[in-house]
């Protein structure tokens, strides 16, 4: 099945380079905690 990004050719392609960046945020969530700080509610 073809994902209409050209940078990825199939959507397993596509699957695996977005666990790849997401896996780490997953296991270590501080990795991101100065980012989704200012989301938080006072």
């Amino acid at each position: 099945m073809a994902t209409h990004n050209r940078f990825y050719p199939t959507v397993q392609d596509r699957d695996s380079a977005l666990r790849q960046t997401f896996d780490p945020f997953q296991t270590t969530p501080g990795l991101i905690e100065n980012q989704v700080a200012r989301f938080r509610s006072p």
